[in-house]
């Protein structure tokens, strides 16, 4: 009779869990270069939701990035590419980290302006608007808490694990009933200049490289030019 109190107990907290799921920290990075590196942390979760959420990983970059896929075709943006990294648990702080990378012309796209020599990067960001489950019977609505236009947010400097300085845009969720406190930054790289928010797309430039400037330098083309003129001279002197 006790095990049968005991299971009925278990049973009751597990379909209460949206509830106990409160004051976890919920942040999600994202830092940005030629794609997007995306890392999703929870920390600090009810122990029958971390254990439920950890028997039953349905909550992993695999399944995030599909998900934001899956809207993004919705929206007839298919030029998309994903990867899964990563997905993590830690027992002693019932975190969970899961981790993923975004990238396409639908993502993140760019113009050349050859007289300041800079290249302008538009970086889009309504792709975090998507709801996943954490187990079989507990969401996260992204959508929901994180609906704020980036225009709207804290542009800030963040420190990496280097110390290097990156401009951010950064936002915080109050204490949010059945969840509790979830923010979200953009990483940008340290060198961009010039960074604007304008609904939900943030602009930044950054310097081009050596490489650039040469790709679309006259200089080249006219070096090969030169050269095949002088190897056509040095054979008809053979000749």
């Amino acid at each position: 009779m006790r095990k049968e109190v005991q299971a009925i107990f278990l049973i009751g907290l597990f379909l209460l869990s949206p509830v106990a799921l409160a004051h976890a920290n919920v942040s999600i990075e994202s830092t940005v270069g030629d794609s997007i590196d995306v890392v999703c942390s929870l920390t600090n979760l009810n122990q029958v939701v971390y254990d439920a959420a950890k028997a039953d990983p349905v909550f992993n970059g695999s399944t995030i990035v599909q998900t934001i896929v899956q809207n993004l075709k919705s929206q007839n943006r298919t030029n998309v590419t994903h990867g899964f990294q990563l997905n993590t648990y830690d027992d002693s702080n019932r975190a969970i980290s899961a981790s993923f990378l975004l990238g396409g012309t639908d993502i993140i796209t760019s113009t050349v302006n050859r007289t300041s020599l800079k290249r302008n990067i538009q970086v889009q960001t309504g792709w975090r608007k998507f709801q996943v489950n954490l187990t079989s019977t507990v969401s996260i609505d992204f959508a929901t808490y994180f609906a704020e236009p980036v225009q709207n947010w804290q542009l800030a400097d963040y420190a990496d694990s280097t110390g290097t300085i990156h401009p951010s845009y950064y936002y915080e969720t109050g204490e949010i009933q059945q969840v509790g406190r979830m923010s979200f930054r953009f990483i940008l790289p340290s060198a961009a200049t010039n960074v604007q928010a304008e609904g939900d797309t943030i602009t930044y430039d950054v310097t081009l490289g050596f490489v650039d400037v040469l790709i679309g330098s006259p200089f080249p083309i006219l070096a090969i030019i030169i050269i095949a003129v002088l190897i056509a001279f040095v054979y008809r002197r053979i000749r």
